[in-house]
Formats: C-alpha cells, structure tokens, sequence
C-alpha cells in the first residue's frame, strides 16, 4: 500500500495519546494520500461497461465521503 510508510497509531489507546494537532494532521495526510489513487480508480472503472451501475454509484460515494471528510477535518 502506498500509505504503509505512513507512521499511524496502532490502536484506539496509541491514537488518544497523539496530541490532537499531530493527530489531525495525520488524518490529513492520509486523505490528501488516497485522493489520487481514488480519482485514478474512478477515471478506470467509468471506462467498463460491463461493471453495475450500483458500482460506479459506490467508487464516486466514496470518493466524495473522502473529500467531505478531508473538508471536514480541515475545518477542525
């Protein structure tokens, strides 16, 4: 995975103890680091056909649950 270089905390008692601003900045980090893999995803699959609309519908929900949660944490 493109993000396993990424130092995260292992665990909900590891991620408490981050202070909030590095905690945050983190989370960012993370979002703004899938933001282009999911775009290319996007981009490839609108391409077949073959896959069910429910699919398509699926990968651009996710895109936009990323972006909104990146505005969001941004507003934090």
């Amino acid at each position: 995975c493109h993000t396993s270089g990424m130092l995260t905390p292992n665990g909900k008692e590891y991620a408490q103890k981050i202070p909030r601003e590095e905690l945050t900045h983190l989370i960012l980090k993370l979002l703004q680091a899938w933001k282009e893999p999911l775009s290319h995803f996007n981009q490839h699959i609108e391409h077949h056909q073959q896959l069910p609309d429910d699919s398509l519908s699926k990968a651009k929900q996710i895109s936009n649950m990323v972006h909104e949660l990146k505005t969001g944490v941004e507003k934090v």
